[in-house]
C-alpha cells in the first residue's frame, strides 16, 4: 500500500519537453531520483505553460522524484498541481500520492513507538491520518473501482484505532500509577461528571451508537473501580506508616495493623464498591436506552466517589473548593455579589482570599448600591440551578464540619513534626565556639 504509482510518460506530440521527460523517466527506473529530478525540473522550465495536460504530467512525474528523495514539501506542491489535471488518470494518482505523502508523515511522526510519543504530538498524527484519507477519498472520487485507495483507507482506519486505543490505555495506566489517592479520586469524579452531562442530553430516540459509545465510557471507568481499591490500601497504609517528620526510623519488627486504620480502608473500599455498583447499573441503563435512569446511577456514583475525597484529601484543597463552590452558590442567589471569574485568582491560596477581601471591603462600599441595583434587575435562578445550588449548598455544609476536623488533625501532625525536629536537632553535637 506504500509503493508510488509509476510516473506517467508524456506523449509523442508533446514536443520539446520531451526529451527531458524520457531521460528522466529512464534515471527514475533505475532508481537514480537526482538525476531524474533534474531532467524533469528541465522539462518543467521548457513548458510554456504549465497548467496543460503536459504541464500536469510533468508535475506529477517531477512529484514522484521529490517524493522518492524525501523532500516531502516540494513533492506535496507538484502533486497538488497534478491534481488539478482534466485528465482524470492524472488527478486520481496525485491524489492518490497525496494521501501516500500525509499517511507517511502520520506514521513518521508515531515511529517504531506510538506509546512513546509526547502528548502535544498525538493530535499531529492523528491529523496527518485523517489528512491521508481526505486524499483517498478524493482518488476514489476520480475512479470509484481504485482499490488501492479502498485498502488504504481501511488500513489507516486501523492504524487511527490502535494509536487512540493505546494511548487511552496508557493515559489510564500513568493514572494510577503517578497520581496519589486523592487525586486519583478527583480524576474519576470529573470523568464521571463529564459523562452525566453527556447522558443527560440524550434522549430514547437517539442513535443506539450513541448509547453505545457512552455505555462503553461508563465501562471503562467502572474498570478503575478496582485500582482505586488497591490505592486506597497502599495509600493510606503508607501515609499511616510514615514517621514524624525530622523522627528517626524505627528498626525491627513492623508494628502489628491498627484495627481503627483497617476500619477506615474498610470503609473506603466500601464507598468505592458502591460507587462501582452505581456505574455498572448505569452502564445498563443505558444499554436499555434509559438516559434519565442512568444519569441517576452516575450521580449516585459521584456522591460515593465525592465521600472519598473528602475523607482523603487534606484540609487547604479541601478550603479552596469550598471558597470556590459557596462563590457559585451566592453568585448564582445573587448575580452582582461576586464574580466567580474574579474568586479565579486565587484558586491557589484560598487564605490569601480571605485576606485580600478583608482589605477591599472600604474600597467596595461604593459600588454596593450600584451592584444591588443591578442584582434586583437580574433574573431569577431557573428550578434547575436552584437545585444545583442546593446541592452545593448541602455539600458545603458537610465541608465545614469536615474541615474543623482536618484542620485540628494537620496541628497535630504540624505538633509532632516540630517535636521531632526539636528533639532531632537537641541531640547533635553542638559546634565549638
Amino acid at each position: 500500500a506504500a509503493l508510488l504509482a509509476l510516473a506517467l510518460v508524456l506523449p509523442a506530440h508533446a514536443g520539446e519537453p520531451q526529451g527531458p521527460v524520457r531521460e528522466g523517466l529512464k534515471a527514475y527506473a533505475e532508481d537514480n531520483f537526482e538525476a531524474a529530478r533534474q531532467k524533469f525540473e528541465e522539462a518543467d522550465g521548457i513548458l510554456q505553460d504549465k497548467f496543460t495536460p503536459e504541464g500536469a504530467i510533468v508535475a506529477f512525474d517531477l512529484a514522484c522524484a521529490f517524493h522518492r528523495k524525501g523532500d516531502s514539501a516540494q513533492a506535496r506542491e507538484h502533486y497538488t498541481r497534478a491534481a488539478t489535471a482534466r485528465d482524470k488518470k492524472i488527478a486520481t494518482e496525485a491524489h492518490f500520492n497525496l494521501g501516500l505523502l500525509s499517511a507517511e508523515s502520520g506514521r513518521a511522526l508515531a515511529g517504531d513507538q506510538p506509546e512513546a510519543v509526547e502528548k502535544d504530538k498525538r493530535k499531529e498524527i492523528i491529523d496527518k491520518l485523517l489528512e491521508a484519507v481526505g486524499s483517498f477519498r478524493q482518488c476514489l472520487q476520480l475512479q470509484p473501482e481504485h482499490a488501492r485507495a479502498r485498502k488504504n483507507i481501511e488500513l489507516i482506519r486501523q492504524w487511527i484505532k490502535f494509536y487512540v486505543d493505546r494511548w487511552h490505555e496508557l493515559d489510564r495506566q500513568k493514572m494510577r500509577e503517578e497520581s496519589n489517592l486523592a487525586q486519583f479520586v478527583e480524576h474519576l469524579i470529573k470523568l464521571q461528571r463529564g459523562l452525566r452531562e453527556s447522558t443527560k442530553g440524550l434522549t430514547p430516540r437517539d442513535s443506539r451508537d450513541q448509547f453505545a459509545e457512552f455505555k462503553r465510557g461508563q465501562d471503562e471507568l467502572a474498570e478503575e473501580i478496582e485500582p482505586l481499591k488497591t490505592k486506597i490500601r497502599n495509600d493510606v497504609m503508607q501515609h499511616a506508616a510514615q514517621p514524624a517528620q525530622g523522627a528517626p526510623p524505627q528498626p525491627g519488627a513492623q508494628a502489628a495493623p491498627d484495627p481503627k486504620i483497617e476500619e477506615g480502608i474498610k470503609l473506603l473500599q466500601e464507598w468505592a464498591d458502591a460507587a462501582g455498583k452505581a456505574m455498572r447499573s448505569s452502564a445498563e441503563k443505558l444499554n436499555a436506552r434509559s438516559p434519565e435512569s442512568a444519569a441517576q446511577e452516575q450521580k449516585a456514583a459521584i456522591n460515593e466517589l465525592e465521600h472519598i475525597w473528602e475523607a482523603v484529601v487534606p484540609f487547604h484543597p479541601l478550603l479552596q473548593r469550598a471558597l470556590k463552590d459557596q462563590t457559585k452558590v451566592v453568585h448564582t442567589l445573587k448575580p452582582g455579589e461576586s464574580d466567580p471569574e474574579e474568586e479565579e485568582k486565587f484558586d491557589g491560596d484560598p487564605l490569601k482570599k480571605l485576606v485580600t477581601d478583608d482589605a477591599a471591603k472600604d474600597e467596595k462600599k461604593a459600588e454596593k448600591k450600584d451592584e444591588s441595583a443591578a442584582a434586583a434587575k437580574a433574573p431569577k435562578p431557573s428550578d434547575a440551578e436552584l437545585a444545583e445550588v442546593t446541592e452545593l449548598q448541602e455539600k458545603n455544609l458537610r465541608h465545614a464540619q469536615l474541615m474543623k476536623l482536618k484542620a485540628e488533625a494537620a496541628l497535630e501532625d504540624f505538633e509532632k513534626n516540630a517535636a521531632a525536629m526539636e528533639q532531632q536537632a537537641g541531640a547533635q553535637p553542638k559546634a565549638p565556639h
